[in-house]
Protein backbone atom coordinates (compact mmCIF):
# COMPACT_ATOMS: atom_id res chain seq x y z
CA UNK A 1 0.00 0.00 0.00
CA UNK A 2 2.91 2.45 0.76
CA UNK A 3 4.33 1.57 -2.04
CA UNK A 4 1.32 2.38 -4.52
CA UNK A 5 1.24 5.68 -2.40
CA UNK A 6 4.39 6.71 -3.31
CA UNK A 7 4.10 5.47 -6.82
CA UNK A 8 0.68 7.95 -6.99
CA UNK A 9 2.51 10.75 -5.68
CA UNK A 10 5.42 10.54 -7.89
CA UNK A 11 2.96 10.47 -10.84
CA UNK A 12 0.93 13.31 -9.27
CA UNK A 13 4.33 15.37 -9.05
CA UNK A 14 5.35 14.57 -12.65
CA UNK A 15 1.88 15.44 -14.12
CA UNK A 16 2.30 19.01 -12.68
CA UNK A 17 6.06 19.30 -13.67
CA UNK A 18 4.52 18.54 -17.38
CA UNK A 19 1.53 20.83 -16.94
CA UNK A 20 3.23 23.99 -15.47
CA UNK A 21 1.61 26.45 -13.88
CA UNK A 22 -0.56 29.25 -15.86
CA UNK A 23 -0.82 32.56 -14.34
CA UNK A 24 -4.27 33.82 -16.08
CA UNK A 25 -4.20 36.68 -13.79
CA UNK A 26 -1.28 38.32 -15.60
CA UNK A 27 -3.11 37.60 -18.96
CA UNK A 28 -3.36 41.03 -20.82
CA UNK A 29 -3.47 42.68 -23.95
CA UNK A 30 -4.46 47.01 -23.22
CA UNK A 31 -2.96 50.00 -22.23
CA UNK A 32 -1.39 51.01 -19.00
CA UNK A 33 -0.26 54.76 -19.21
CA UNK A 34 0.59 55.47 -22.85
CA UNK A 35 2.11 51.87 -23.27
CA UNK A 36 0.76 49.11 -25.29
CA UNK A 37 1.33 45.69 -23.12
CA UNK A 38 0.19 42.32 -23.76
CA UNK A 39 1.11 39.14 -21.84
CA UNK A 40 0.15 35.52 -22.92
CA UNK A 41 1.19 32.11 -22.24
CA UNK A 42 3.44 31.02 -24.98
CA UNK A 43 3.29 26.58 -25.09
CA UNK A 44 1.02 24.24 -24.56
CA UNK A 45 2.12 23.54 -20.92
CA UNK A 46 1.74 27.17 -19.73
CA UNK A 47 5.32 27.45 -18.95
CA UNK A 48 6.64 29.72 -20.98
CA UNK A 49 4.98 33.66 -21.16
CA UNK A 50 5.41 36.25 -23.24
CA UNK A 51 5.06 40.15 -22.13
CA UNK A 52 5.48 42.31 -25.49
CA UNK A 53 5.11 46.16 -24.69
CA UNK A 54 5.35 48.87 -27.06
CA UNK A 55 6.79 52.06 -25.17
CA UNK A 56 5.75 55.46 -25.52
CA UNK A 57 8.62 56.66 -27.97
CA UNK A 58 7.76 52.95 -30.01
CA UNK A 59 10.05 50.85 -28.86
CA UNK A 60 8.93 47.32 -28.41
CA UNK A 61 10.09 45.07 -26.07
CA UNK A 62 9.61 41.65 -25.35
CA UNK A 63 10.20 39.84 -22.84
CA UNK A 64 9.72 35.63 -22.98
CA UNK A 65 9.74 33.85 -19.39
CA UNK A 66 10.24 30.43 -17.93
CA UNK A 67 7.59 29.66 -15.45
CA UNK A 68 7.77 26.88 -12.64
CA UNK A 69 4.67 27.33 -10.47
CA UNK A 70 4.63 30.93 -10.50
CA UNK A 71 8.49 31.68 -10.37
CA UNK A 72 8.76 33.66 -13.27
CA UNK A 73 12.25 33.42 -14.91
CA UNK A 74 12.80 36.15 -18.24
CA UNK A 75 15.29 34.28 -20.34
CA UNK A 76 15.54 36.73 -23.21
CA UNK A 77 14.88 39.90 -24.64
CA UNK A 78 13.97 41.54 -27.88
CA UNK A 79 14.46 44.95 -28.40
CA UNK A 80 12.96 46.93 -31.92
CA UNK A 81 14.05 50.51 -31.94
CA UNK A 82 14.52 52.84 -34.63
CA UNK A 83 13.92 49.96 -36.68
CA UNK A 84 16.77 47.52 -35.71
CA UNK A 85 15.78 44.48 -34.03
CA UNK A 86 18.44 42.98 -31.42
CA UNK A 87 17.82 40.03 -28.78
CA UNK A 88 19.79 39.58 -26.03
CA UNK A 89 19.80 36.39 -23.90
CA UNK A 90 22.33 35.04 -20.95
CA UNK A 91 25.53 35.28 -22.30
CA UNK A 92 28.52 37.05 -21.92
CA UNK A 93 26.97 39.80 -23.95
CA UNK A 94 22.96 40.26 -22.67
CA UNK A 95 23.56 38.71 -19.04
CA UNK A 96 23.20 42.63 -17.92
CA UNK A 97 20.00 43.15 -20.12
CA UNK A 98 17.99 40.11 -19.19
CA UNK A 99 18.76 41.20 -15.64
CA UNK A 100 17.41 44.84 -16.38
CA UNK A 101 14.57 43.00 -18.51
CA UNK A 102 13.29 40.79 -15.51
CA UNK A 103 13.09 43.91 -13.45
CA UNK A 104 11.22 45.58 -15.88
CA UNK A 105 8.79 42.38 -16.52
CA UNK A 106 8.17 41.58 -12.41
CA UNK A 107 7.49 45.55 -12.75
CA UNK A 108 4.91 45.35 -15.70
CA UNK A 109 2.96 41.74 -14.00
CA UNK A 110 2.40 44.24 -11.05
CA UNK A 111 1.22 46.86 -13.07
CA UNK A 112 -0.95 44.41 -14.67
CA UNK A 113 -2.40 43.38 -11.54
CA UNK A 114 -3.38 46.95 -10.33
CA UNK A 115 -4.90 48.22 -13.94
CA UNK A 116 -7.33 44.31 -14.24
CA UNK A 117 -7.92 45.03 -9.92
CA UNK A 118 -8.80 48.48 -10.79
CA UNK A 119 -10.95 48.06 -13.71
CA UNK A 120 -12.69 44.97 -11.50
CA UNK A 121 -13.75 47.68 -8.87
CA UNK A 122 -14.91 50.14 -10.91
CA UNK A 123 -17.00 47.30 -13.53
CA UNK A 124 -18.64 45.96 -10.58
CA UNK A 125 -19.42 50.08 -9.04
CA UNK A 126 -21.64 50.09 -12.11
Amino acid sequence: MKKTLTNMAGVGVLALSLIGCGQPEYRYDGKIGEEKVKYYDFDLFNNQHILEVTKSNGTFVKYRCQSICGYNNVQDVVIAKDGIVTGYEKDEIGTLVVKEGQKQYDNYLAKILEAKTKKGLEDIKD
